[in-house]
């Protein structure tokens, strides 16, 4: 237990330093216009913020800690 708590503590660190650093996007298909079998639809891409990247960080750094300090 004590193991993967301080390997998925630093996945995590290192997943929320990625979305810090470089930013993360994503692919959003949304519905355009629709006139009988004449359909259209709209791709965007959209950023994560990287308040949620500081905030995986945060979490993997405390579950860092945590697996640390276990015996």
């Amino acid at each position: 237990m004590k193991k993967a708590m301080i390997i998925i503590g630093i996945l995590l660190m290192l997943g929320g330093g990625f979305i810090l650093g470089k930013g993360l996007t994503y692919s959003k298909k949304r519905a355009g216009l629709k006139i009988g079998s004449f359909e259209t639809s709209l791709k965007t891409r959209e950023a994560v913020p990287p308040w949620v990247g500081g905030l995986i960080a945060a979490g993997g750094l405390a579950l860092l800690v945590v697996g640390l300090r276990v015996k």
